[in-house]
């Protein structure tokens, strides 16, 4: 999907990284993950989900792009992240005395949180719909935005 010109979108949080080594359970991270982005209304869509496996390591690369539209169609909720699963392992753990199968190694989510304003363009078709497209930022919808 073509990302919309620059001066339509408001980025809430670009480019934020979060990198630990880990010892976690794959499938329940990746089904945490999607519940979550379902639980706030998102429809998710898996961009990439990539297992790489050599004989020294296993990577795993996730991407999703997640679109919600608040009440008001005018504007568009993105959340953009990236999963990035490096040096993965099996390893078992003791947990209340039972020994459990995990997956080990180094996590890392990339997110990029953005708000699309007019993201259908019915207010960008013309230089008298751009203006009132102005207005309606700064007088009318400004605090609804702004709380975003």
């Amino acid at each position: 999907m073509a990302k919309p010109p620059k001066g339509l979108l408001k980025y809430i949080s670009e480019a934020h990284q979060i990198k630990q080594k880990a010892v976690f359970d794959l499938e329940d991270l990746y089904l945490t993950l999607h519940n979550w982005f379902l639980f706030y209304g998102y429809n998710r869509n898996e961009v990439e989900y990539r297992l790489i496996e050599t004989d020294t390591y296993t990577r795993v690369e996730i991407r999703w792009e997640n679109m919600r539209t608040p009440d008001d169609p005018y504007i568009k909720l993105h959340i953009d992240m990236g999963l990035v699963i490096t040096g993965l392992d099996k390893t078992e753990i003791i947990k209340d005395g039972v020994k459990i199968k995990m997956d080990k190694g180094t996590v890392e989510f990339r997110l990029t949180a953005y708000m699309e304003k007019d993201a259908d363009g019915e207010w960008s078709g013309n230089p008298f719909m751009r203006r009132v497209r102005e207005l309606y930022d700064k007088y009318v919808i400004r605090t609804r935005l702004e709380n975003y």
